[in-house]
């Protein structure tokens, strides 16, 4: 029995093989991410065949195929393990790329011999890409800092994820690490988990105020604002390594920019004197040391 299923196994592939050698041949193989599904499907190759070996949800599958017009066609043995015992049944797998799709995406059909068809939709994976920027409109120097009153605001960004989706994502707000005021809190002034974020544009807002109980306002100072985030959940493709992505932009909380001089202080009026006494005429008898005798010599 095996034997028979081996040798239909062997011409199916050969079929196909043929049949994929008449059209062009795009490069399938390598990693699939599962839309909806934390898990991804390898597609590697033996000589001229493609292959799929390992686990679609319960079960383990080994199938060889070749490209066919679109996409690829894979037969071979889906196994389940069923109280204890292993069931091996014929399974064949056909994967259409999707024409309405912007990336590469393919549209999958998983039959196996007495169970329903499984359907699945596979996602070229990019290299994830990370940017943050401010919101609103764009400034004419994108290299300078954010800024903030120091009287607190709220501040606007936008990050933007390009690639693949990030299944997890935190926004985080850091001190320097030569500012003490911040000490009690480890640095990080605030922070809150995102979740994750699909492949676009994503506003975010900061009311601007610090983790603290009563929520205080940044003290004037320069901060750094973080976006990382990571596959953390699925894991990054084979053969790709960490994954992990962060953007940042620097943040200046402060005073107010000085927009006009200060006024010139009043000038002071002299105080009023009285005017100098008139000076007395000289009295006539100044200078004389005694009186003239009267009527006498």
């Amino acid at each position: 029995m095996k034997s028979r299923r081996r040798v239909a196994l062997g011409l199916a592939i050969a079929a196909l093989a043929a049949r994929g050698a008449r059209a062009e041949e795009p490069d399938w193989r390598g990693a699939w991410q599962v839309e909806d599904q934390a898990a991804w499907r390898h597609v590697g190759r033996e000589g001229r065949a493609l292959v799929l070996e390992g686990r679609v949800g319960d079960l383990e599958v080994a199938l060889r195929g070749a490209p066919v017009a679109g996409g690829f066609v894979l037969v071979g043995e889906a196994t389940r393990v069923v109280d204890g015992a292993r069931e091996e049944r014929h399974a064949r797998l056909a994967a259409r790329q999707a024409r309405e799709a912007l990336e590469v995406t393919l549209e999958v059909t998983l039959e196996v011999e007495g169970q329903a068809t499984r359907r699945e939709r596979w996602a070229r994976p990019a290299a994830p890409t990370l940017h943050l920027e401010p919101g609103g409109a764009p400034r004419l120097d994108p290299t300078a800092p954010l800024t903030l009153p120091p009287e607190g605001a709220a501040l606007r960004l936008d990050v933007r994820v390009g690639g693949r989706p990030l299944p997890a994502a935190r926004l985080v707000v850091l001190a320097t690490d030569d500012d003490p005021r911040y000490a009690h809190l480890g640095g990080v002034v605030h922070h809150v988990d995102l979740g994750s974020l699909p492949v676009g544009r994503h506003p975010l807002t900061w009311s601007g105020a610090d983790r603290s109980l009563d929520g205080a306002a940044l003290l004037p100072g320069r901060y750094l604002v973080v976006v990382a985030g990571a596959d953390d959940v699925v894991g990054p493709p084979p053969g790709s390594g960490d994954a992990a992505r962060a953007a940042t932009l620097t943040l200046v909380v402060g005073a107010p920019e000085i927009t006009a001089a200060a006024p010139e202080a009043p000038a002071v009026a002299a105080p009023t004197l009285p005017p100098p006494p008139v000076p007395m005429p000289a009295s006539p008898v100044a200078g004389l040391t005694s009186r003239p005798a009267i009527g006498g010599r």
